[in-house]
């Protein structure tokens, strides 16, 4: 640190002194030199005036007023918390009062309302923040955001602040900033975001501290609904070197807890008898038996509407389809299918017309608002789509909490879905076991390969997935995916700003993370909740159009795979596995796992390529081949390969 910046820090630290000491030890924050060890030599005659602190005086300003602003201008900020009896000690204290929620269109009020139910801000959700003039270019990505002095997102539960990439999104010609972690963060964890005079704007000049954040930075506030911001700068200051007239805005925030409600209904889930409430009939047909009408009795936990305690389930009796191979005796290893968005669990047949040959038993259940699912509103072909997202057409309403409890109950049918099949794989019920579950595979194509970590991060005992067209942060599914494109020109159009829905994303996401994917992910390949990592192949289609590259990227980052070879488009923090095929190349050679970007398609070898879609990767001849290869090698080798379909079919490049 240069010996002004550290003059300045000293002044800081002197200013804020009172509030240091009122914090708990525990709060991490640096400690504050006692007097005595200051040199002792010759005090009387010591020059103890410090220098003013400095502050940029630029034109444009980074605007903050968390007491009086009438728009949203920095987010998150654990300054819209209180004091709470919550797993981070903490709940969202945003309301009809706060003094910004009047000024958002109608339609978005009730959405930023329900972070009052959260006890912590995003972990994958992004941070906003608006100036008062246009920004100059900014930071994205790893290596620039790693090695930028001008915007920090650091870690601060730590003695020292640790940075964390991320991606930056300029909108509002410039003058809104969003930064998107390119990993989650940490659940119940306190973070800073840091813009500094290193900043520049698009006129040249540095970017000025609002009024409010330099009484904050100097010690002269005065208002008492600020009384708690001092400690907290003063903290992210010693923590990241940096001196108090070097910063443009900052934010101290606390993230929420994610994976703890669903974690308690997996331990209530192990507590329960599943059985066959109607076990399946089974009819053979060309490729496979057929085996419908099975049923069972599942447990609902969300608890009205939400996850959490106490848990008192309710239940509904959920379908479940059966494929099993026509020709051999089993037990046969088993593959559980999740299906698309508007499918249901009949789509898992023309997986078994491919599986069943190779000696998989697959077996279904349609996920939440799809199909034959208890959950499903028949007679509106919409419906599946306007029930899942928790749209109300009438009301012209969005209630983002029941996608989140949507997608975290989608993983619990699974997980009570496995427990009766442990319990009870005799299918046919002729006495002997069908199902092999020693040897359990997971196989979900789109909204089912979406809704796959979360359900592999939670589960003990699958040993094999493939996670086809799936992604994570899936706010960006409705910003970002064309084929969203005129959902979202309609909510434009309720709201009357083009770039609302883009600023709106942070908290969007922010509401979803305890049932996004991506905040799961991590805990797939390693810091496993419970038992064996499974291995793992995750394939995107370049340019998807319904689910953005986007979030491919973001899911595999959180994942921690590797690419696989050829590599179309490399993507930040996603290591090139150097070659292909691959197998053991992950955890010490215990665990296969890779990435593939698939860019083009083809009916037959040889034949002419066309561009990879959503719709085709899954309809040509490379992407099922090289999943059933997959599945195929791990139960005839132990351990599965990743081959390059395209080496494998001579695919012509485009």
């Amino acid at each position: 640190m240069s010996k002004p910046r550290a003059l300045a820090a000293l002044v800081v630290v002197a200013v804020l002194a009172p509030w240091l000491a009122a914090c708990d030890s525990s709060s991490g924050a640096a400690p504050v030199a006692d007097a005595s060890d200051v040199a002792a030599s010759d005090v009387t005659d010591a020059d103890t005036s410090t220098p003013p602190l400095a502050f940029c005086d630029g034109a444009t300003t980074a605007l903050y007023d968390p007491v009086a602003a009438t728009e949203l201008t920095a987010f998150p900020d654990d300054f819209w918390t209180r004091e709470a009896d919550s797993l981070t000690g903490l709940r969202v204290d945003i309301d009809e009062s706060t003094p910004w929620i009047a000024n958002q269109a109608a339609f978005l009020q009730p959405i930023y309302l329900q972070l009052g139910n959260l006890d912590g801000f995003g972990t994958a959700g992004g941070a906003l923040l608006r100036f008062s003039a246009p920004l100059a270019e900014v930071p994205s990505g790893a290596e620039a955001s790693l090695a930028s002095d001008a915007i920090l997102l650091v870690a601060l539960d730590g003695a020292a602040a640790v940075k964390v990439p991320f991606e930056s999104q300029l909108i509002d010609d410039g003058t809104t900033l969003i930064l998107w972690p390119e990993r989650p963060l940490t659940p119940k964890t306190r973070y800073g975001l840091v813009v500094t005079t290193a900043l520049i704007a698009a006129d040249g000049g540095c970017v000025a501290p609002s009024p409010v954040m330099r009484s904050l930075l100097d010690g002269s506030a005065t208002d008492p609904a600020l009384a708690r911001l001092p400690p907290r700068i003063a903290e992210l200051l010693a923590k990241t070197g940096l001196a108090a007239d070097e910063i443009s805005v900052a934010t101290v925030f606390t993230t929420q807890a994610i994976h703890d409600a669903s974690r308690d209904a997996v331990s209530d889930i192990a507590t329960h008898d599943y059985r066959w409430a109607t076990r399946p009939s089974c009819v053979a047909a060309s490729k496979f038996r057929r085996c419908a009408g099975g049923a069972f009795k599942v447990f609902d936990y969300r608890n009205e509407g939400y996850l959490g305690d106490p848990i008192t389930p309710a239940n509904y009796t959920l379908p479940v389809h059966v494929w099993l191979p026509k020709e051999a005796d089993g037990p046969f290893p088993v593959v559980i299918y999740g299906h698309g968005l508007g499918g249901d669990a009949t789509q898992a047949e023309s997986i078994a017309a491919a599986l069943a040959p190779l000696g998989f038993a697959v077996v279904a259940v349609s996920t939440l608002r799809h199909g034959d699912h208890p959950t499903a509103r028949q007679g509106d072909p919409n419906a599946f789509f306007l029930d899942l997202l928790g749209i109300d057409i009438n009301a012209f309403t969005i209630d983002a909490m029941v996608f989140r409890e949507n997608l975290r109950q989608a993983s619990l049918d699974k997980l009570q879905l496995l427990a009766l099949l442990r319990a009870h794989p005799d299918v046919d019920g002729d006495g002997a076991a069908d199902l092999d579950t020693a040897h359990v595979g997971y196989f979900g194509i789109s909204l089912g390969g979406i809704m796959g970590a979360d359900f592999l991060a939670l589960s003990d005992g699958v040993g094999a997935a493939v996670l086809g067209l799936a992604g994570g942060r899936l706010i960006s599914v409705i910003t970002d995916g064309s084929d969203f494109a005129q959902f979202k020109d309609i909510l434009i159009g309720l709201i009357g700003d083009p770039s609302a829905i883009d600023r709106m994303a942070p908290v969007g996401q922010a509401l979803i993370d305890a049932g996004d994917p991506v905040n799961y992910a991590p805990h797939v390949l390693v810091d496993r909740f419970s038992g064996a990592p499974p291995h793992l192949l995750e394939n995107m289609a370049i340019d998807d159009t319904t689910v953005p590259n986007v979030t491919s990227r973001a899911l595999s980052r959180a994942l921690g795979i590797e690419a696989v070879r050829p590599v179309v488009r490399p993507i930040d923090l996603v290591a090139d596995a150097g070659k292909s095929p691959v197998a053991s190349n992950l955890n010490d050679g215990a665990v296969t796992g890779g990435l593939f970007q698939l860019d083009r398609v083809s009916s037959s070898p040889g034949g002419a390529a066309r561009a990879a879609s959503h719709g085709n990767v899954f309809g040509g001849i490379e992407g099922p081949w090289q999943a059933f290869h997959f599945l195929e090698t791990w139960i005839s080798d132990g351990v599965p390969e990743i081959a390059d379909p395209y080496a494998h079919f001579g695919t012509p490049p485009l």
